[in-house]
């Protein structure tokens, strides 16, 4: 079931990605952040949300992430 779960997020997000312009990050609990990642490292990644692209940067370990997906 958690499976299927996963794919069908998955899924959604990359529906999404077609329709908007900016990276999807899928955390391991089924949140979406819209945001603009500005660096990937081994541990984690930095971005910017992208209603506030001007504002802080945040930062999430990689062991919290299951998926990026890019605009392009």
């Amino acid at each position: 079931m958690r499976k299927l779960k996963t794919i069908a997020c998955f899924a959604a997000c990359m529906a999404c990605s077609v329709a908007n312009a900016q990276d999807l990050i899928v955390k391991r609990d089924g949140t979406i952040i819209q945001a603009k990642v500005t660096k990937v490292s081994k541990d984690e990644i930095e971005f910017k949300k992208w209603s506030n692209q001007y504002g802080p940067q945040y930062t999430l370990p990689v062991s919290d992430i299951f998926a990026i997906n890019y605009m392009n």
